[in-house]
């Protein structure tokens, strides 16, 4: 399973940009970050809540209309096993054009912080956008539209960004629901338990000269099955990984 994960959640207020701020640079607890990986994280275009509110703050248009979306929070990372099976520096190449994807998508003075965490089970990259439009307008629909839009935009980044990373686009047309950036990941980042499958032939019938066991079809139909249900999150997950 190697997709790529790209999701989007618009913040429509300050405080909830600086608390997904706090989040990102680890200013408030985060029950499932190592303390001891923190120091690895890295971050680009502010080195502080208060310096990423001051970097929103510098590029938002002095009104904003009710209900408005002052900045589109990014995340962007692969499924779980296919990232962490990667070398630090090919981990940091995909961030690194996944960052360059948003410029160019953006304009680089929009892209006002990204981080890379590498203190949670799989590295991801967040990142804050200020969404203005090519006439200096606040409009977050501009760059995410509706489902069809989001769908393009999914299939762009894994065209553009995965492939060269030997990431590939999600099952496109799934009907999962879009959730929250952090309760997306912290689904994924659940851990999974190993496989147990009974490799011993099972004994159907026993009796006092004889004894019958499975046949080999039996045998081998039962360890899929066996098999299939316990790999069905981690295929679900990959399923949700490409959603929009």
């Amino acid at each position: 399973m190697n997709f790529v994960i790209l999701r989007t959640q618009k913040l429509k207020s300050k405080g909830a940009i600086c608390r997904s701020a706090k989040h990102a640079f680890r200013e408030q607890d985060t029950p499932n970050a190592d303390p001891k990986l923190t120091p690895e994280n890295t971050h680009i275009g502010a080195q502080s809540s208060d310096e990423a509110m001051a970097a929103v703050n510098a590029r938002l248009p002095d009104k904003i209309r009710k209900n408005g979306v002052m900045a589109i929070e990014y995340l962007i990372t692969a499924s779980p096993e296919a990232m962490t099976a990667k070398l630090r520096k090919d981990q940091d190449n995909y961030f690194h054009d996944s960052l360059a994807w948003l410029k160019a998508k953006h304009g680089a003075e929009n892209v006002v912080y990204a981080g890379i965490h590498r203190d949670e089970k799989t590295p991801h990259m967040y990142a804050y956008v200020v969404p203005i439009d090519s006439q200096g307008k606040l409009n977050a629909r501009h760059f995410l539209g509706g489902a069809k839009a989001l769908n393009a935009m999914q299939t762009d980044f894994a065209q553009q960004v995965g492939v060269k990373h030997d990431f590939k686009r999600g099952i496109e047309g799934s009907k999962a629901t879009h959730q929250r950036v952090q309760s997306f990941y912290g689904q994924i980042n659940q851990p999974q338990a190993p496989l147990t499958v009974d490799k011993e032939r099972k004994v159907l019938k026993k009796g006092v000269f004889s004894t019958t066991v499975e046949s080999d079809e039996e045998y081998q139909a039962r360890i899929i099955r066996e098999v299939n249900k316990q790999i069905q999150p981690s295929v679900e997950k990959a399923r949700l990984s490409g959603t929009k």
